[in-house]
């Protein structure tokens, strides 16, 4: 039921995502939430995900404001779930059970986070935190940084069916490419359009696997068979299709097919 507020001020809506595989989690969240002693800058609203796919779906309709994210979670972890979030104005608080490397990321950037099990004053104190920031993004930036930097990067890209959001190894991915404004991971079963930008996923993607050979076109390099050099200079790919590539990426490219 909405509140009507104080001498009838709208308050605004402050909507929760919680997402984590494990229901008994979910459900002690949504306690704490409601038991807090923390001033909500809004109507709480709740909404939660039982996986990383409907996690993804839920962000890109429900539109929160913060969200409760468990790292460990079978299909799409939560670093996984949010190296496909490009653009990310809600504020995150992590949940994991132990896992040494994610607390060290986190400690690393300054990122809270809250170490399965947790009771309600630790609750607080990572939520209290977590509003006081004006963004995160520049967290969220050092955390993945640090995933990277262990050879982390991202394997799985998300797409949508319909409502539906699903996943594909990136090893079934020829090649990415940008066309109007729009972002296709092109697969020997067709192509995907995808909700990343190229230069998000030059970020994000091993530089050793995959390399932009345009400004289009960010290619597998596993799945180049053969060069035709001359003008336009071409990858041919394992299934027959060939590809610029541009002048200033030539030396990049061949430096990675043939390094010294």
């Amino acid at each position: 039921m909405r509140h009507s507020g104080l001498q009838g001020k709208k308050l605004t809506d402050y909507k929760i995502l919680i997402i984590d595989d494990e229901e008994l989690a979910r459900q002690k969240i949504q306690r704490f939430l409601q038991k807090t002693s923390v001033k909500l800058p809004g109507r709480m609203i709740l909404d939660e995900a039982h996986n990383g796919l409907i996690g993804v779906a839920k962000i890109s309709s429900f539109n929160p404001s913060l969200i409760f994210l468990d790292i460990q979670m079978p299909g799409l972890s939560g670093i996984e779930l949010l190296q496909q979030i490009e653009d990310r104005p809600f504020k995150i608080v992590f949940a994991t059970a132990h896992e040494e490397f994610a607390l060290n990321a986190f400690e690393e950037n300054a990122c809270d986070y809250l170490l399965k099990p947790f009771d309600q004053e630790r609750f607080d104190r990572a939520l209290s935190k977590v509003l006081k920031h004006h963004s995160q993004e520049k967290i969220l930036h050092g955390v993945e940084n640090s995933y990277r930097s262990h050879g982390k990067y991202l394997e799985k890209i998300t797409y949508k069916v319909g409502e539906k959001v699903k996943f594909i190894p990136l090893t079934d991915v020829l090649y990415f490419e940008s066309r109007e404004h729009y972002t296709y991971a092109i697969t020997s079963e067709g192509e995907k359009l995808i909700d990343l930008s190229l230069s998000y996923l030059e970020e994000q993607l091993d530089p050793d696997k995959f390399l932009r050979i345009h400004r289009h076109v960010m290619v597998g390099l596993v799945n180049i068979t053969a060069f035709k050099k001359g003008e336009p200079f071409l990858v041919q790919l394992k299934n027959d299709q060939e590809l610029p590539v541009s002048r200033n990426n030539r030396k990049k490219l061949l430096d990675k097919i043939f390094p010294c």
